[in-house]
Formats: C-alpha cells, sequence, structure tokens
C-alpha cells in the first residue's frame, strides 16, 4: 500500500485541503486549480482500471506515464517524462484513447501484442526525444494506431511492424501528412509509407515496404531503402548517400537531384538488384561513386548533366591538363570515387555525355552498349574497364580520354573489332590488357601499343591473329 498526497487548490474559504488516500502499486501528487484542470506529479503506471481513474482528470503529467491496460484519458494534453502503452494483459482486448495529448516531452514507446485493438494519439504533434512503435507481434492488417498529427519528433522515429508472413499489400500503412522534423527515421515491415511534409532528415532506413512517398523531402544525409515498392522523391536535390536494393518500381526518378556528396568515404548511389527499367537522375552533377548493378530489367541510365564522380577530398584535386600525373594519382589513393555499371544485362541505352572524370574505378561490364559515345567526354579516368559486354563493337567515344592513372581493362567482348577511338595522345600510368576479344585484330593492339604511352605492359591473349 501506497500514501498518495493529492494537494487540491479550490476557490473556498477552506483554503488548502490535504487528502490522503490508499492505491496499489501507483504513487502520484495531482495539483489543480479551478474546476478540471489538474497537474498531476510523478510516476503513474495504469494495470487496471482503478489505477486510470486516479488520472482520468488530469490535464498534465510530471513524470512518466506507463499504460499497461485500456485506458481513456479524456483530458490530458501534455506528459512531461516518457510515456509508454504496452499490451500487458494478454486475457483481455486493449483499447487506448488519448484524444486530446498534444506533446510529449520525454520518449513515446509502444509495444503491441495481438490482444491490441486501437491506439488514438489523434493530436499528438510533439515528441522530444525517441518514438518508437513496435508490433511485431500483431498481425499486420490488424493494427489501427492513429498518430496523424505528429509534428516533430526530437531524434528518432522507429516504426517495426510484423515479419511473419509479411507483404506490402496487407501490411500496416503508416501515413504522417504533418511531420516536418525528426533527426533518423527507421521503418521496417510495413505497407506504403507517406511522409509528405518532411524537408530534411539525417539518416532514413526503410526495409520491406510498400510505396514510399516523400514529396517534399529536399535533403539528407543517409537513405536506405531495402526491399520496397515504387520511390517518389520529386524535391530532392542534395544526399550524401542512396541505397536502393530490390524496389520493384518500374521506374526510378530522381529529377531534382544535383549533389551527392558525403564528409566521409560512405558517400554514394547504389542501384542494386531492382526491377526498374528505366533510371533517370537528369540534373545530377556531382557524385560521390555510383553503383548500377545487377538490375535485370534495367534498359536505359540517364545521368545527363553528371560532370564528376569525385570524393569531397578529391574535388579540389586539379582535374585539368595541367595537374601531374603523379599529384592527380596520390589524389585517387586518397580517396576513390567508383562509376561501376555492372551486371544489367538488357541496358542498351545510357546518357553521360558531360562526364569528364571518375576519380575512381570506371566499370561498364554486361551491358547490350554498341559503342561507348554515352562518355564521349570522359577526359580522366583513374582505372578503367571495359568488360563482357555482349553488343560492343567499338570504343567509339573515348576519343577525348587522356589519362587512365591506373591499370585499363578491355577483356571478353565477343564482338569487339574497333579500338581506334584511343586517342594516341592517351597515357595509360600502369598496364593496359585486351584479353579474350576475339574479333579484334591483335595487329590493332600491338598499334595501340606503338602510338600510345603505357608505362607498364600491354597484355592481351585470345585476339584475331588472321587479320
Amino acid at each position: 500500500t501506497t500514501t498518495v498526497r493529492v494537494r487540491t487548490t479550490m476557490q473556498s474559504r477552506s483554503g488548502v485541503m490535504i487528502i490522503r488516500v490508499a492505491l496499489v502499486a501507483v504513487c502520484c501528487c495531482c495539483c489543480w486549480s479551478g474546476v478540471g484542470a489538474r497537474e498531476c506529479v510523478g510516476r503513474f503506471t495504469l494495470y487496471t482500471a482503478a489505477d486510470v481513474n486516479t488520472v482520468a482528470a488530469c490535464t498534465s503529467i510530471e513524470g512518466d506515464l506507463e499504460i499497461l491496460t485500456g485506458a481513456t484519458l479524456p483530458q490530458l494534453q501534455t506528459v512531461l517524462g516518457d510515456l509508454t502503452i504496452y499490451a500487458y494483459d494478454l486475457t483481455t482486448m486493449m483499447v487506448v484513447d488519448l484524444p486530446v495529448l498534444s506533446s510529449v516531452e520525454g520518449n513515446f514507446n509502444m509495444y503491441l501484442s495481438y490482444n491490441f485493438t486501437q491506439a488514438r494519439l489523434p493530436k499528438l504533434a510533439f515528441v522530444g526525444a525517441e518514438v518508437r512503435l513496435d508490433f511485431n507481434e500483431m498481425d499486420n492488417a490488424t493494427v489501427n494506431i492513429d498518430i496523424s498529427a505528429l509534428e516533430v519528433v526530437g531524434s528518432e522515429l522507429s516504426v517495426e511492424g510484423a515479419d511473419e508472413g509479411w507483404s506490402a499489400s496487407s501490411s500496416y500503412v503508416l501515413t504522417l501528412q504533418s511531420l516536418v522534423k525528426v533527426e533518423t527515421i527507421t521503418l521496417e515491415y510495413l505497407g506504403d509509407v507517406a511522409l509528405p511534409a518532411l524537408t530534411t532528415v539525417s539518416l532514413l532506413y526503410f526495409y520491406r515496404c510498400g510505396d514510399i512517398t516523400l514529396s517534399a523531402l529536399t535533403t539528407a544525409g543517409s537513405l536506405d531503402f531495402e526491399i520496397v515498392g515504387s520511390l517518389s522523391l520529386p524535391m530532392l536535390e542534395s544526399v550524401d548517400t542512396i541505397e536502393v536494393y530490390e524496389a520493384s518500381g518500374a521506374q526510378l526518378d530522381f529529377p531534382s537531384l544535383v549533389d551527392i556528396y558525403a564528409d566521409a568515404f560512405l558517400g554514394g548511389f547504389s542501384v542494386v538488384n531492382t526491377n526498374a527499367t528505366t533510371l533517370n537522375l537528369p540534373k545530377l552533377q556531382y557524385a560521390d561513386s555510383l553503383y548500377i548493378e545487377g538490375n535485370t530489367n534495367l534498359v536505359a541510365f540517364n545521368a545527363p548533366a553528371l560532370q564528376f564522380v569525385m570524393t569531397e577530398k578529391t574535388q579540389n584535386y586539379g582535374h585539368s591538363a595541367g595537374s601531374s600525373t603523379s599529384y592527380i594519382s596520390s589524389a585517387f589513393d586518397e580517396a576513390r570515387a567508383d562509376l561501376m555499371i555492372y551486371g544489367n544485362l538488357v541496358l542498351s541505352s545510357v546518357n553521360l555525355g558531360s562526364l569528364q572524370s571518375v576519380y575512381g574505378h570506371l566499370q561498364v561490364d554486361s551491358t547490350l552498349l554498341p559503342d561507348l559515345n554515352c562518355v564521349h567526354s570522359l577526359r580522366h579516368v583513374y582505372e578503367l574497364e571495359i568488360s563482357a559486354n555482349s553488343m560492343l563493337k567499338s570504343l567509339a567515344g573515348l576519343e577525348t580520354l587522356l589519362n587512365v592513372y591506373e591499370d585499363m581493362y578491355i577483356n571478353d567482348n565477343p564482338v569487339l573489332s574497333d579500338i581506334s577511338a584511343l586517342n594516341p595522345q592517351l597515357e595509360v600510368v600502369h598496364n593496359a590488357y585486351f584479353m579474350r576479344d576475339s574479333q579484334l585484330c591483335c595487329s590493332a593492339i600491338t598499334k595501340f601499343n606503338e602510338e600510345n604511352t603505357v608505362q607498364g605492359m600491354v597484355y592481351y591473349e585470345n585476339c584475331n591473329q588472321s587479320c
């Protein structure tokens, strides 16, 4: 038995009244003035209906509130500590209704189970610290949670749905129309997700979700989409990192994205194993690495404004003809930035027409490209690899290439017969390899060795000796 002190301020001749009552497992101090205005102080744990009645008239709680049973608190507006809702009693169905609660100064945690029916917090706008909603033990289709007014989260927003039997079409749809401020977001095992008012975020991670709508997002740190539906980011302009893995949408469009730069070595843009048929980056000018790999339906990749693939560490190193080879090579060794187009087996259209420099590994591998006119402005690259392109007949498009600061690989292109586009002024700092290009005349490789500066060796095998 806990003695509870409740102080009541009333407009009467009796002045201040001190009342002592006895409760089980609840400790509180409630203060109110006038009619219906109560400020309750302490830590409140609600196990039973009797416990709920002790705080039913509170308008604010200065402390933590734990709700472990069905509860309706019609006057509660503010919790100055943490709010926790937990499905404790699995023998009864549970409904929690906080119709006027607008702010939680601490953490807001909700751990739900299969006996949970509904949580209504329709006016909750502010959470000072972390929001964590975990209904992994529920049937996703039965989740009924209203936090639609949420505007500000002080640190992290984390929502985890049920992983067993997950499918995007039958899982909880999360829409936060008013959310404008949050540091990090982690969303897992959900249906469609819409955050239409969010403009900036430090870290955002989606795993097994439906269609994603981020219609106002303009700047971000890290964006990670893994096993999701379609993506809509029409306003995104600048980001450190984007990773898209196994997205099912037919198009990947980033119409406003201008640069992808990270402060460390973790930046870049990755699109891997998606169902996309087109990837469009029409305004992208600078990128800290791009990896376009294993997208079996990808037909077209367009980044016509992309000029440089580089990290922040290398952007101040010269990319003009006046920069010394050793100077630029040391920059590449310090912070590489790669452009990898690999394993996109039906890719037949690429537009990288403004690309001048890749301060790392440029790989074009396993495509249907007939030539390399897609990179017709390329001048400098750290390492070049053109391999296993079944339709590649010519290296046309490499006429402007002046420097390869490491090795150059032209390998396993079965119908390649013309390498005359390689500029006689091209300098390869290490070695050049022409391996298993069965239609390429050995004499053409010999001519390249005589006309170009290769500081290392020129290696070739299985070329065409009959021409």
